[in-house]
């Protein structure tokens, strides 16, 4: 049986099982192409930057039902293809795509979700929001409330939401890691590069048709989530653009959440601090580099820059902790 990656929104329009035609199109156009250069990477490691009818896949689009607006796809298990490059599903190249584009919730999103709620913020000032794994204990305290018998607002059903996307997807990567050790990291800056604008323009969906789309690959009672992403979330990407080389550069790491993978550093010679995050599938390998690395005073990191339409830095991904006195003997990369 082919893997299904099911795209489901919600609210606004979808829930009257109704889309705006042009958002529609849009999102259909950007997440086809998405999966296909997906599906065309894992077969060669490599994609065409325009997909024709030789170079197409052939992943089919099944039917609609009922309720909210879904739409679902039907990709070949690794199995079922001659040539494989990487032996994955087509899920979990999509779930390497979205951890190094989508940003996961910071202490200022779980904030905000929660601060119209009396009971639920009280507990995260209290019991959370100065303890480690901030984001784990939130997701629990939302599941121990959902338990009980307690409605949530919007705001909290999408934070629970998006931090049991965040948690799956992490926990999927961390347990495939040495499969997609296969992907040079010349490949993964090009992956990056590729799907940030197309998971760009499936977000156009979120402008009046729908508040959340969630993409999951489901088979029978199996289902694992990929992404969420509602508006905010979708206009954080929206205005990113990611560099397509990476960079070799010295600065000082200041912070670093060891739940997240996300921390804040300072460049050699350039003023103010810069967020950064480590993909989930090598954080395993850099959590002892890094941690040797808040000890130095400088350290060089290999990189791709995330930056604003303006050109302007706004976080970087990084790959690897390099070693500073080899890289300053000159000796060759």
């Amino acid at each position: 049986m082919p893997e299904r990656i099911e795209f489901r929104f919600d609210g606004l329009l979808a829930d009257q099982h109704q889309m705006d035609f042009y958002e529609a199109s849009r999102f259909q156009y950007d997440a086809a192409r998405l999966m296909v250069k997906l599906d065309q990477f894992r077969q060669t490691g490599r994609f065409a930057q325009k997909i024709t009818y030789q170079n197409n896949t052939r992943i089919t689009l099944t039917a609609q039902g009922d309720g909210c607006f879904v739409i679902a796809a039907l990709a070949p298990l690794a199995g079922q293809i001659a040539e494989v490059f990487v032996t994955t599903p087509i899920s979990l190249m999509w779930s390497y795509v979205v951890d190094r584009i989508v940003k996961p919730a910071t202490k200022d999103d779980l904030h905000l979700a929660l601060e119209n709620n009396r009971d639920l913020i009280g507990v995260y000032q209290a019991d959370i929001a100065e303890r480690a794994e901030t984001n784990r204990r939130t997701l629990d305290l939302l599941e121990n409330r959902i338990a009980r018998g307690d409605e949530l607002t919007l705001e909290n059903v999408e934070l629970r939401e998006r931090l049991l996307a965040e948690a799956e997807r992490r926990a999927y990567l961390e347990g495939e890691r040495a499969t997609l050790r296969e992907i040079s990291l010349e490949q993964d800056t090009k992956l990056i590069s590729m799907a940030a604008p197309l998971i760009k323009g499936m977000g156009v969906a979120l402008r009046s048709s729908a508040r959340t789309l969630n993409v999951a690959s489901a088979e029978a009672a199996d289902r694992r989530r990929i992404m969420f992403l509602n508006r905010r979330m979708a206009s954080e990407v929206e205005t990113s653009v990611v560099d397509d080389e990476p960079t070799l550069i010295l600065v000082r790491i200041v912070q670093y959440n060891r739940e997240t993978g996300w921390g804040r550093l300072r460049i050699a010679n350039e003023r103010g601090l810069l967020s950064f995050n480590v993909p989930s599938d090598i954080k395993e390998e850099l959590q002892l580099p890094l941690t040797m690395a808040m000890n130095e005073n400088e350290t060089y990191i290999e990189c791709v820059f995330v930056r604003s339409t303006r050109g302007i830095k706004t976080r970087a991904i990084v790959f690897s902790i390099r070693d500073l006195d080899e890289i300053e003997a000159g000796v060759v990369l």
